[in-house]
């Protein structure tokens, strides 16, 4: 580690194991429970915004955003671990709004979530629950933003003025400083970077990495998404939280189980008290790709009548995971489909020309 209170870790490649009964929530929910991933979709409204008008499906205390609800959970899912952890399989369908707080803490449910900034809404979905734990994944926004919407790198579709108004927007409705949310210069690889120090925060945005891990409250970090998977882990013990960035490539090259190993090696976390959940990607269902990802990640690919095949990037991690030592009940995948859903940037769908989402996580400091 040099000074600035950084490590970087290379990647030590294992195999892959396939593991049967893998089930993900169903389309059109997100898991519930405490500290689990959560079904919650955040709408923060900053200040001076029109309202909104839209009549909820259900009134009272859980206002339901327009999707059928079979029944009312407060809390914990049914077959949820009330330890902490919600099981991996199908929950009733339904969107809980929650207020947020400073770094996010849910200090009271009903109405959608609001944050004082400008005209423009910023709509989030929830991953874990816990209220020490600041964590979701934007959306696309264009309906309240100018295309590309929220974003949250350079691109094809997006400038640099556009980036800084998205990051600034998002630091000001989870209550953060713009300088304590990290990121990294992505590069489909499968190192990983170690925040032991908020203040070298800054000399990390131009550093080559696709993770990063930290145990500094405070701290948010991101990876930026558009397609490919976020893997969000917590270690409630240790109190250590990770961000992955996992296309095909950094899937071939397993830094999801690269990333629990530095976890262990250097936090001391135990991969059975993890709790993970998996950002909306490319789906199996639609993810065409080519021969260069049949030889490496076979397994996971089902094959097309014109020779190429679909590749399922959840499956794989979850199997990375698994055979990393997390338990099954303690990984909560968001099945939707960044191709096909509108709501999610999509370099596929898009053909380059989109912006990208942002995963994150991070700790609440305490008062």
């Amino acid at each position: 580690m040099d000074g600035a209170g950084l490590c970087i870790g290379t990647c030590m490649a294992t195999g892959l194991a396939h593991v049967e009964g893998f089930c993900r929530a169903a389309r059109g929910c997100f898991m519930p429970g405490r500290g689990a991933a959560s079904d919650a979709q955040e709408r923060i409204r900053p200040r001076g915004s029109h309202t909104d008008h839209r009549t909820p499906k259900r009134s009272g205390r859980f206002t339901h955003g327009g999707r059928p609800c079979q029944a009312h959970h407060c809390g914990v899912a049914p077959g949820a671990n009330r330890s902490g952890s919600a099981a991996l399989g199908t929950v009733p369908s339904c969107d809980i709004r929650r207020r947020f707080g400073p770094m996010g803490s849910p200090h009271e449910r009903g109405d959608p979530a609001r944050h004082r900034h400008d005209s423009t809404t910023m709509n989030i979905t929830r991953a874990f629950s816990d209220p020490e734990l600041i964590s979701g994944m934007t959306l696309v926004d264009t309906h309240e933003l100018p295309w590309p919407g929220a974003t949250f790198s350079i691109s094809q579709a997006s400038q640099a003025p556009d980036v800084a108004r998205s990051y600034e927007l998002l630091a000001s409705a989870l209550g953060v400083a713009r300088r304590h949310i990290a990121t990294v210069h992505q590069v489909h690889g499968a190192e990983v970077v170690c925040i032991d120090d908020p203040d070298s925060i800054a000399m990390n945005q131009e550093r080559q990495a696709d993770a990063l891990i930290t145990s500094c409250r405070g701290v948010v970090l991101g990876v930026k998404l558009a397609d490919c998977c976020g893997v969000l882990l917590h270690d409630p013990v240790r109190e250590v939280v990770a961000a992955i960035h996992s296309g095909w490539r950094g899937t071939a090259a397993n830094i999801t189980a690269h990333a629990i190993t530095l976890l262990a090696g250097r936090y001391g976390c135990m991969a059975s008290d993890l709790q993970a959940w998996l950002s909306p990607c490319a789906s199996g269902r639609v993810y065409e790709v080519g021969v260069d990802v049949h030889e490496v990640l076979g397994r996971y690919c089902r094959p097309r009548a014109d020779g190429k095949w679909l590749f399922d990037n959840h499956r794989a991690i979850v199997d990375q995971l698994v055979s990393s030592g997390v338990l099954q009940r303690r990984i909560s995948v968001d099945e939707m489909c960044t191709i096909t859903d509108l709501r999610y940037h999509s370099y596929r769908r898009d053909r380059g020309r989109s912006g990208r989402m942002l995963a994150f996580i991070g700790m609440r400091e305490k008062p």
